[in-house]
């Protein structure tokens, strides 16, 4: 099965090389009343906060993470002054260049197309020693967004080590100053954003429905229903000791909809094999838990982890079966939208409890969706598809 991408020059510059020029709008003065509101910001979340793009953590990428965005509009310094700091600076853990995609790796980066129109992706550089920019930093950064974080991390791990199972990014931000909430309620936060709930989800979805993140839930699930509403609640709550009453939280966003799940089809169409004749679509052979192979459903979903087993006969017929961790079933589907659902109600009900603003981030991706147009801005198309739509990085999430 072939990735095809078709995009003039022009066009794949401007989505992956370059930024918009907007050297000609003048930001509106910042009130002294914002200021005052967003003296003190604390970000909490996960990737989507840190700014994790491409596979990874860089600087560039960082500068660019919506908490980073907030903070200029509200008059704060956003800048890789290493550990020099001033009382209006928006802390962010840097990672320099080439970034880490993992042990030894920079973050991903887009190196052309093969004669089959499949992009070539691989790390951009490595590196002996991670080059952390402002890790001597005294006080706890602003951005705690830890890549792979859960609501239950948030509140109880100190670093990799035990409750961060081996998750290398919380050394990284919380550098043993405890954990997120702890640092997070010792700078008193005068306004809070809070993201979390998708890596639960993510992660179980990422590993076809494999992968159970709750030990004391029996079976193939995502992260405990009730475990998030205790931990999401008792985050707010630790704020509000503080006197954190101002701050704005999100929605999980149905991440079925993210170039991971929809970028490879569930069958084979004439541009994967000349042999299939135009408009038709031959299913692709799937592997259930129990070792039997059946042809998958038009709603089910393909990994964009699946591509080299597809490059390689994976799928064509029952005696090749595509493994399951590289599908999503219509029941683990089902699981799917019932935690996202279920973790949206909780945040929504919190948020409301509290008086928190909720960006509904779930119902915005709808518009981004091709079938619903995408969404324009400055003049560009932007979509859900893999590379050519501009939103997603190369990780696909």
């Amino acid at each position: 099965m072939k990735i095809k991408y078709f995009l003039p020059v022009f066009c794949l510059s401007a989505l992956v090389g370059c930024e918009l020029d907007e050297g000609t709008i003048d930001a509106p003065p910042v009130s002294q009343a914002t200021k005052d509101l967003f003296v003190r910001y604390v970000s909490i979340g996960n990737s989507l906060t840190s700014g994790y793009t491409n596979g990874g953590l860089r600087t560039d990428f960082q500068l660019n993470s919506f908490p980073a965005q907030i903070a200029r509009q509200a008059g704060l310094v956003v800048a890789d002054n290493g550990t020099t700091t001033s009382a209006d600076e928006f802390e962010i853990p840097y990672v320099g260049m080439p970034g880490l995609y993992k042990a030894g790796y920079g973050t991903l980066e887009l190196n052309g197309f093969d004669t089959s129109g499949n992009p070539v992706i691989a790390p951009g550089g490595t590196w002996t020693t991670l080059p952390l920019n402002n890790s001597a930093l005294a006080k706890p950064y602003n951005n705690l967004g830890v890549p792979g974080a859960t609501a239950f991390q948030v509140m109880l791990a100190t670093s990799s080590a035990g409750f961060g199972a081996g998750n290398t990014y919380f050394d990284i931000v919380l550098r043993g100053q405890g954990t997120v909430i702890q640092q997070a309620m010792v700078q008193q936060p005068t306004f809070a954003s809070v993201w979390l709930g998708n890596n639960e989800v993510l992660g179980y979805a990422t590993a076809g429905g494999l992968l159970d993140l709750d030990p004391n839930t029996a079976g193939f699930s995502p992260f405990n229903k009730d475990a998030f509403a205790l931990y999401y609640s008792a985050i707010w709550d630790s704020l509000k000791k503080v006197g954190t009453t101002k701050g704005i939280t999100f929605t999980v966003p149905k991440v079925t909809n993210t170039p991971f799940f929809t970028t490879l089809k569930p069958y084979f169409t004439h541009e994967d094999n000349p042999a299939i004749p135009e408009n038709v679509k031959v299913p692709v052979w799937g592997q259930e838990l129990d070792g039997t192979s059946r042809k998958l459903k038009e709603t089910e979903f393909v990994l964009l982890t699946a591509s080299d087993s597809l490059k390689v006969g994976y799928g064509q017929d029952s005696l090749k079966a595509l493994q399951n961790q590289f599908i999503l079933d219509e029941t683990e589907i089902a699981v799917i939208t019932d935690f996202t659902n279920s973790y949206n109600s909780t945040i929504n009900s919190v948020a409301q409890t509290n008086g928190i603003p909720v960006v509904d981030i779930n119902t915005f991706l709808e518009k981004f969706l091709p079938e619903n147009g995408g969404y324009e801005l400055n003049g560009i198309t932007l979509t859900t598809e893999f590379i050519s739509g501009g939103l997603f990085g190369l990780d696909g999430v």
